[in-house]
């Protein structure tokens, strides 16, 4: 009998890995005669290894080398289909009493054509999460009980993400369903089901394209502040786009003062941009030609996501009362209701310092929103004054706007012992904390 050598290992793109005796897997080749029990030799997530036992052994096989099969694998308790093309037929060196069998597993078809053969364009809409803390995964070897992989993230989605492991997980393969345990720096770890869709072999490692069989709201929130806070080229509607929640990403905007140089360039270019949107001629270009001589002792109060100023507003103390102006708006929010709610988030952060302030008035300059006309302010020439010991009691003001954009902030500020008030403000502040609280229940 003649004994043809399997294929030089030199020429694999990766090394397969040898089953032990006692690691049983089997599979099933969908050839057009009938199904095939085939026992699994070796295999990577590019190619497997097959041996024919017993009567399969030693009948016709109706395959030749180039033929494309469904191969439906054991592992772990599940079987996985892949499409195997095959690459070689003969003897078995470690099997003599069987024929061997080998086969490239390729990439579903449609896949391909959706990722035009590059994993970087699977997804063009996922975020790359490589530049701040690592999100790392772990999962068990569903071949091998208690055998630990690791992979790293390198951008994700809600839908899927990439992600970067060691070339010795040979057990991945496309249609592979795995548990997986994501470490989610500040918020812990989270457990979820993906299912493997394609893996490219890269030198001593595999990149995998996953996909998430349905994340639970605690792992969807954590992934949205992740994103927001360390993910590449994120925008608001970007993340809209792509199934991040819109209350996830409106808990995202944070209110703060600027604290560094990065923060007020941010803010002198979104006042240049804010005129050119408005139509105004204007002879500067460069954002720091925005800057005036107020600007250096004001406040200015900003509403960020993530690392991105999306609006701000200078507050000065002058002899008049408290002066509020400058106020923009990045143009993603100047539409519909996502831009106003940051700009609702930047009027409650001006009007808490007002009420902390000592001044009985607030003057503001800027064109205002309609919900700021019902807090029972007053036109004055070109300007918009409100009284402060009206707006804490809430007189004249319109109650729902009121309760959002005054209320919280008295809570907080009485917290915090910067204001007092009296007992009658006090159970109206109560009252409509327990509506709000019923109206969130209800919801």
């Amino acid at each position: 009998m003649t004994i043809v050598r399997p294929p030089n290992l030199e020429k694999r793109e990766t090394q397969r890995s040898y089953l032990h005796r006692l690691d049983t897997e089997y599979a099933l080749i969908m050839a057009p005669s009938g199904e095939l029990r085939a026992r699994v030799l070796d295999s990577t997530p590019k190619g497997i290894g097959l041996v024919l036992e017993g009567p399969a052994a030693r009948m016709p096989i109706p395959l030749k080398k180039g033929d494309l099969v469904p191969i439906r694998i054991e592992r772990g308790g599940q079987w996985v289909e892949v499409q195997g093309r095959l690459a070689t037929r003969s003897e078995s060196l470690l099997e003599k009493e069987g024929l061997r069998l080998g086969f490239r597993i390729e990439a579903d078809g449609e896949l391909l054509r959706q990722t035009h053969g590059r994993m970087d364009d699977a997804r063009p809409r996922r975020f790359s999460v490589m530049d701040g803390p690592l999100l790392e995964s772990e999962s068990e070897d569903p071949s091998r009980a208690g055998q630990m992989a690791f992979y790293t993230i390198r951008d994700l989605s809600l839908k899927g993400a990439l992600l970067e492991t060691s070339a010795r997980n040979k057990f991945l393969l496309p249609n592979l369903k795995i548990l997986m345990s994501i470490a989610i720096p500040a918020h812990g770890r989270f457990e979820e089901e993906v299912i493997v869709k394609r893996v490219e072999s890269a030198r001593d490692r595999y990149l995998l394209g996953v996909a998430f069989t349905g994340l639970k709201k605690e792992t969807v929130k954590a992934l949205t502040d992740f994103c927001v806070n360390f993910a590449q080229d994120v925008s608001y509607q970007l993340m809209l786009e792509e199934g991040f929640p819109a209350r996830g990403l409106e808990e995202s905007l944070t209110v703060e003062a600027v604290s560094s140089h990065k923060d007020f360039l941010q803010v002198t270019d979104l006042r240049l941009l804010n005129r050119h949107d408005r139509g105004l001629s204007l002879n500067i270009t460069e954002p720091w030609s925005m800057l005036e001589q107020q600007d250096l002792d004001a406040r200015h109060v900003l509403v960020k996501f993530g690392k991105k100023v999306m609006a701000s507003a200078r507050i000065s103390e002058t002899a008049d009362g408290l002066l509020v102006e400058r106020v923009v708006l990045d143009k993603e929010f100047t539409r519909a209701v996502r831009g106003e709610r940051a700009e609702r988030r930047l009027w409650q952060e001006v009007l808490k310092t007002a009420l902390t302030s000592g001044h009985s008035k607030v003057v503001i300059k800027d064109e205002l929103p309609q919900f700021m006309r019902d807090l029972g302010g007053r036109a004055v020439k070109k300007d918009y004054v409100l009284n402060i010991a009206r707006l804490k009691w809430g007189r004249g003001c319109k109650l729902s706007t009121w309760a959002e954009l005054v209320a919280p902030s008295i809570r907080e500020l009485v917290a915090e012992k910067k204001l007092t008030i009296t007992r009658i403000l006090f159970w109206k502040l109560w009252a409509l904390e327990k509506a709000r609280i019923g109206l969130e229940k209800a919801q």
